[in-house]
């Protein structure tokens, strides 16, 4: 099953976001901490989870750092709260190039997956 992994790195996201938002500078310093530290520390951590028998341990363990950021991005957004005239306009447009990038793959592939067609 799939929901296992995704459920465990879901919950991990969702406690760094915690501290993230809560914490303040301090709690983001130490996510920001805590993601260079598990960073050369995966290798050790596919092992344990290996051990453990976890299913798709590599995508759990692969989801950490990636959520640590995240959660960190967001934090620092909130955070800040900054206007959308503070951006600059390459940056607006590249984003809205990949959100529509992203809706337009997502879009291909729930037809495709509707029709059980594959390329």
């Amino acid at each position: 099953m799939f929901l296992g992994p995704m459920l465990l790195a879901t919950l991990f996201f969702l406690a760094a976001l915690a501290v993230a938002l809560g914490g303040g500078r301090r709690g983001l310093r130490a996510l920001v901490a805590l993601a260079i530290v598990l960073a050369p520390l995966r290798g050790g951590l596919l092992e344990i989870a290996d051990d453990l028998s976890l299913p798709h341990s590599g995508l759990t363990v692969n989801a950490l750092v990636p959520a640590l950021v995240a959660a960190v991005a967001i934090g620092c957004v909130v955070r800040k709260r900054p206007r959308l005239e503070d951006f600059p306009r390459p940056l607006l447009i590249g984003w809205v190039l990949i959100a529509a990038v992203i809706v337009t793959v997502d879009i291909i592939i729930y037809i495709m997956f509707k029709r059980r067609r594959w390329l």
